[in-house]
């Protein structure tokens, strides 16, 4: 080695400091520090680039830490050279050192702006990330307030159903009714365990709709349920709509519509009292009609008994003969019956009951109450009736007056047509889409101008001058409250079509009314 290095004729260090011991150790100890300072920072480099995975230009981190390695090694090598005349290694390794500082400080005049840039650029995500999480406590707490600004009893469920915040109407509805549907509470869980219980059907339906909003199946869900307690009966409105953003879940409110639904019934009510009166009054309309009806069974009563008399009084009564004539008398009495049946049942108040329906049957019911008015017009009526055809569930009477006061409707219009032109009027039923049944009324009278066409529906508006002209008008609230609709077609010259939609339901559980 003494000949590789050339250090067989060369004095070391040791030579030129024996004379100062301290001096000697003053060095070797301050190299020594400096050698151990630099490989700390060397292993300190390595294991900065070692966790950042996406460092920027780590060929010059690697070019860094080479020269700290250098930089120690000859402070080591001046310790060593104290005693041993290593000079031409030491140069050696500070050749390297210089090379290395070099190989760094060229591209590093380039890099500076660059290296700046990213520094700035990931200084300012660092910003930008404390900033979001700034906004995110202040849109939490925005949306603290604004939910417990609202008066409807709000939840926030996770994706799991499982309530994760609410309002503080929620908190106090819950105070008050003993619930413990709170934050950690599984509502949907809850929903499903309510299948058994006295409200199972509307915990079914609230259980389905939520999950299907949970699992992105349905856009929103809204289920009007009742909730009533012993004392008091109440009503709610829920609604369940998806989460937006980087949460997901459902929001689920509940409002209380007791009072609206009270109101419905008030509204209701009033409506059923001013049928029955538009019934007596339609009935007084009807009554010389009705009258004429009454008369021809008396009549043939009458006449059928006079002829029994005169049977019974012969020396030998023709007992066939008899029997058939007291058999057709008391078919007139039926027929008398029913009229005089059908008039009292139309014209009474009764209290508010749905049932099951043929709605051709109400259409005939009906069109026999009009029979006489029909003929005393000369009126042609056709039935198209549509067979089975499913029921419908209805409350009978309000339905015949609809039908009744819309045949009425087409005679008035057919009365103004010219004596010896045909008067003709078709009752139409039929099913319109899945789930509906549609009767049509189609006269050949004059029809409605545009003007008449805007306001026929309109209440106390009338095309004759003695009608109050609440007719249409009634008629159209009945079949809205039945869930239907009514509506006409028509046009100058060609004659009106008036015609109402009911729904086909099933009967409601527990409706009595």
């Amino acid at each position: 080695m003494t000949e590789f290095f050339g250090i067989k004729n060369e004095t070391p260090y040791s030579y030129c400091l024996s004379c100062s011991p301290e001096l000697l150790w003053l060095h070797v100890i301050s190299d020594l520090l400096i050698t151990l300072s630099f490989y700390a920072v060397f292993l300190g480099v390595v294991r900065f680039i070692r966790q950042r995975k996406n460092l920027p230009y780590p060929w010059l981190f690697a070019l860094f830490a080479g020269f700290i390695v250098a930089c120690g090694a000859t402070h080591l090598l001046s310790v060593i050279m104290i005693w041993l005349p290593l000079y031409w290694l030491d140069g050696l390794f500070k050749a390297f050192a210089a090379a290395l500082s070099v190989a760094i400080l060229v591209p590093r005049l380039h890099l500076i702006p660059r290296i700046l840039s990213v520094s700035g650029a990931t200084h300012l995500q660092a910003e930008a990330e404390q900033a979001e999480n700034k906004l995110a406590v202040i849109s939490d707490s925005v949306e603290a307030c604004i939910l417990d600004s609202l008066t409807s009893q709000i939840a926030v469920l996770d994706t799991q159903g499982v309530i994760v915040a609410v309002n503080k109407a929620w908190r106090r509805f819950g105070k008050e009714n003993g619930s413990q549907a709170m934050p950690g509470f599984d509502y949907l869980d809850a929903c499903k365990r309510g299948l058994n219980q006295s409200y199972g059907d509307q915990g079914a339906a609230a259980h389905i709709g939520i999950a299907a909003v949970l699992a992105g199946e349905l856009e929103t869900f809204q289920l009007e349920y009742s909730c009533h307690l012993s004392d008091q009966q109440r009503w709610f409105y829920m609604n369940v709509s998806p989460l937006r953003g980087s949460r997901r879940g459902a929001v689920l409110s509940h409002e209380n519509i007791t009072e609206r639904k009270y109101r419905e019934q008030q509204d209701k009510d009033h409506l059923d009292q001013l049928a029955h009166v538009t019934r007596r009054g339609l009935m007084g309309e009807m009554a010389s009609g009705i009258a004429h009806e009454v008369n021809q069974p008396l009549s043939a009563i009458s006449s059928y008994t006079q002829v029994s008399l005169n049977l019974i009084n012969t020396e030998d009564p023709d007992l066939v003969k008899l029997t058939e004539i007291l058999h057709k008398t008391q078919q007139q009495a039926l027929r008398a019956g029913w009229i005089i049946h059908r008039m009292r049942e139309f014209v009474q108040a009764h209290a508010k009951y749905r049932s099951t329906a043929d709605v051709n049957h109400l259409i005939h019911n009906a069109a026999g109450l009009c029979s006489a008015e029909l003929k005393r017009n000369h009126i042609r009526l056709t039935f198209e009736l549509k067979s089975n055809l499913p029921p419908i569930y209805v409350d009978y009477v309000q339905i015949e007056q609809v039908i009744i006061n819309l045949i009425r409707n087409s005679v008035d219009a057919l009365q103004n047509l010219p004596p010896k032109q045909q008067r003709q009027l078709s009752i139409h039923s039929g099913l319109v889409g899945d789930n509906g049944i549609q009767v049509r009324m189609k006269d050949n009278g004059p029809g409605l101008d545009e003007d008449q066409q805007q306001k026929i529906l309109t209440p106390f508006y009338s095309t004759k001058t003695d009608s109050m002209g609440m007719g249409l008008p009634i008629s159209r609230s009945l079949v809205e409250a039945h869930d239907g609709t009514l509506r006409f077609d028509s046009a100058p010259g060609k004659g009106a079509t008036f015609y109402f939609t009911l729904p086909i339901h099933r009967k409601p559980d527990g409706d009595g009314g």
